[in-house]
């Protein structure tokens, strides 16, 4: 029994190694994606004019 878990234990270690140089030398070679916009305040991963705002074309909503 203690060898069944032995065994398990070490091909879970043996599965968690580190990537292989081939692997991290391809990924070194990817271009990184450009940032769109460069201003500190604008949106990065939601929709956002090309320039100046866009606000609500209804207005603030009160209840």
């Amino acid at each position: 029994m203690p060898r069944k878990y032995l065994a398990l234990a070490l091909a879970a270690l043996a599965s968690c190694q580190s990537p292989t140089t081939a692997e991290s030398d391809t990924t070194a070679k990817t271009p990184a994606a450009p940032a769109r916009y460069h201003e500190v305040h604008r949106p990065q991963f939601h929709f956002s004019p090309q320039e100046n705002w866009m606000n609500d074309p209804n207005g603030l909503v009160y209840e």
